[in-house]
């Protein structure tokens, strides 16, 4: 992986603009703005890494963190960093969110009705910490306290349906 600098970053920058000038024939201020807006965005990339990158970790976080767009994130990690393919996917994947865990719980639920668990064990199957799965627990009509720390999965629908009976 090569190490930025600011004079790496000044040469990155003026090599680009001069390519933009070369490729389109004119000077600085004829290039279409569709290549001036990619050069100064990765400026800006180049700049973030400078002053927020601790050059241990994956400089993709860091800059998807910061809104850079994904060419660009591309470009400075594979061309300008040399950073490890594997890496940059595994950086670009999307994060599970907190609604995608609480759909597993529901799903999990569901599909083992009248099964009782650990809070661990469901932890584990959501893949939530101990704090919002309880929140979530005990609010939601999915799971019911068998005793502490002991869930029985639900449904809710059927429950509902046997206490209008």
């Amino acid at each position: 992986m090569n190490i930025l600098t600011e004079s790496k970053r000044d040469e990155i920058v003026a090599t680009l603009w001069s390519k933009a000038k070369e490729e389109h024939n004119c000077d600085a201020h004829n290039i279409p703005y569709s290549v001036v807006d990619y050069i100064c965005e990765v400026d800006r990339a180049l700049y973030i890494l400078l002053l927020s990158w601790d050059k241990l970790s994956n400089p993709i976080k860091v800059l998807k963190a910061n809104m850079v767009r994904d060419s660009v994130m591309n470009y400075v990690a594979t061309d300008i960093l040399q950073f490890e393919e594997k890496k940059i996917e595994e950086a670009l994947a999307p994060v599970e969110k907190r609604a995608d865990k609480y759909i597993k719980l529901e799903r999990h639920a569901l599909a083992n009705v009248y099964n009782t668990y650990t809070t661990d064990e469901l932890m584990a199957v959501s893949g939530l910490s101990r704090p919002p799965l309880l929140a979530w627990l005990k609010t939601n009509g999915f799971y019911r306290s068998v005793k502490r720390g002991e869930w029985e999965a639900r449904n809710p629908k059927e429950d509902r349906q046997n206490e209008r009976l």
